[in-house]
């Protein structure tokens, strides 16, 4: 009986450790290319959607919209607007992906996966593996720079940590923001040699994908921010900003020098950009007798409308119907219900243009 017993039991952790069908793994996930290709996709889905109106920050909650109040209550954006926000449960929480917010840090630990296991599907040639790699760390340094715009210091995710880690290793504290800066511009220094520098072709089969002049000026963008009065010294709202380390997390004191790195990107991104053939706008359909006004209203419609123009450095690619016919002039009375003309500037706004 008791041989019977030890013969089971030895059985016992083989049995038990078996993958049900189905379920995905990490070696699924790397196992060929086709898959690797899938899992580049999940990390470009954590970026944020700047036209989801009600939950992209820049979209929403301020004075320079406002809406058809008796159709539309019960979204994020509107709650921020109308003086709701609340540190408890933050509407558009992009730290804890939640009332709207993605979750971003979930978005890096896919990427440290991601950089982790590239390196093993075979039909990977060295190109694809190294452009793909390039990608993914550009992505967790532009969801670094997402956060670090809504929260300044955060936590830099170089590495995820096991599953085994401690409840001490799990608390991890908040970097200084220019450690954060640094390790941004680091990632995407790493990346841009095998970046592809852009072209026409691109724009239409790869829109979104990044490329070098999307990397330069995201990089460029980190560092005017550091350079910034927000996070250079002088916000007399953050002084003496610390953790409960001692650690000082903004500096008090400015550094000019930071202005002087921030416009050494801006121009590498500047150049980078009309190496790759992007430039501002210019409307050239004209027809003849029109006026200089009219050119320029034309040219500044068609920047916004015309797709693929020049002046597109990252072209997005989530449906922008949403926003686009909310802020529709109301033309018929029976198409009240079409979802036109629910948004549109304020007097404050309107008041403030022709200064």
């Amino acid at each position: 009986m008791s041989g019977i017993a030890a013969l089971f039991c030895s059985g016992c952790d083989s049995y038990l450790d078996v993958v049900p069908e189905g379920v995905a793994t990490i070696d699924n996930a790397f196992s060929n290319r086709a898959t690797t290709q899938r899992y580049l996709y999940t990390c470009y889905s954590y970026l944020p959607n700047p036209v989801s109106v009600w939950d992209y920050p820049a979209c929403f909650g301020g004075d320079e919209m406002w809406w058809d109040f008796d159709q539309i209550q019960d979204e994020n954006g509107i709650y921020v607007a109308q003086g709701y926000q609340n540190a408890n449960d933050p509407y558009q929480n992009y730290w804890d992906g939640s009332r709207g917010g993605k979750q971003l840090f979930q978005g890096m630990r896919s990427c440290n996966i991601f950089l982790e296991n590239v390196h093993i599907p075979r039909d990977l040639n060295e190109y694809e593996k190294n452009r793909w790699i390039a990608e993914v760390k550009f992505i967790k340094a532009y969801l670094h720079f997402f956060l670090m715009q809504l929260y300044g210091p955060i936590p830099v995710m170089r590495e995820n940590l096991p599953v085994s880690a401690s409840p001490e290793e799990v608390r991890t504290y908040r970097e200084p923001i220019d450690d954060v800066v640094s390790y941004i511009v680091q990632l995407i220094d790493e990346a841009m040699p095998y970046l592809p520098m852009d072209n026409n072709a691109m724009r239409v089969t790869e829109a979104g994908r990044i490329t070098k002049p999307v990397a330069l000026a995201i990089k460029a963008r980190a560092l005017v921010w550091a350079a910034s009065p927000l996070f250079n010294g002088g916000n007399a709202t953050l002084a003496g900003f610390k953790d409960n380390r001692g650690v000082v997390l903004i500096p008090d004191t400015p550094d000019p020098l930071k202005w002087e790195r921030a416009l050494t990107a801006v121009k590498n991104a500047i150049d980078t950009c009309h190496l790759a053939g992007h430039a501002l706008y210019r409307y050239t359909s004209e027809m003849a007798g029109m006026s200089d006004t009219t050119k320029l209203k034309y040219a500044l419609r068609y920047a916004i409308t015309e797709k693929f123009n020049p002046e597109i450095v990252w072209p997005d690619t989530h449906n922008a119907y949403s926003l686009q016919v909310k802020c529709m002039p109301l033309c018929e009375l029976p198409n009240y219900n079409n979802g036109a003309n629910e948004w549109c500037a304020t007097l404050k706004i309107a008041e403030q243009f022709y200064t």
